[in-house]
């Protein structure tokens, strides 16, 4: 894994407790405009299982995808290119690390719903039982967590986050 692939993976398993969420080295979508959620822009607030707090800021980058910044309790910054997806209605995010230093190109997928317009759940997808080789397999991958939507194991029981608006 190279460096810039690896830093924003390992900042985002260290800033959603202990886990580690499944790296797909495929995108299973692209971004497309019938899938922007408006509701993701602004800025969020969260705690995770040690107390320490973050911050995570979304502003919209074009018309399909969004920059998002999460700024750690001591200062250390993570930036990201997030967009939404859908898969059988459950709706979805692809998460990619942004960096000085070019790489392969790795994804996180995180599930996310809102309650309210206040509070954000985001449940990463984990390792725990998602084959390791379907990561460069786009469909596979696709056609597994259409097969999975509800399966509990799916979510990795580390990186789950909630978020409330910032007010």
């Amino acid at each position: 894994m190279t460096r810039s692939v690896a830093l924003p993976l390992a900042v985002l398993c260290l800033v959603f407790v202990t886990g580690c969420p499944y790296p797909s080295k495929v995108p299973l979508a692209e971004p497309r405009a019938e899938f922007v959620d408006d509701r993701l822009v602004g800025c969020w607030i969260g705690v995770d299982s040690d107390g320490d707090s973050l911050r995570v800021d979304v502003f919209p980058f074009n018309q399909c995808e969004y920059y998002a910044e999460i700024h750690e309790q001591g200062g250390d910054l993570t930036k990201l290119r997030v967009f939404p997806f859908d898969v059988r209605g459950e709706r979805f995010l692809h998460l990619n690390g942004l960096s000085s230093v070019r790489g392969s190109e790795e994804y996180l997928l995180a599930r996310y719903s809102f309650s309210g317009e206040s509070q954000m759940s985001v449940r990463f997808v984990g390792e725990k039982i998602v084959p390791k080789t379907l990561a460069a397999d786009a469909v596979g991958l696709r056609a597994f967590l259409e097969s999975h939507l509800s399966d509990p194991g799916l979510d990795d029981e580390d990186t789950r986050l909630a978020l409330r608006r910032r007010e």
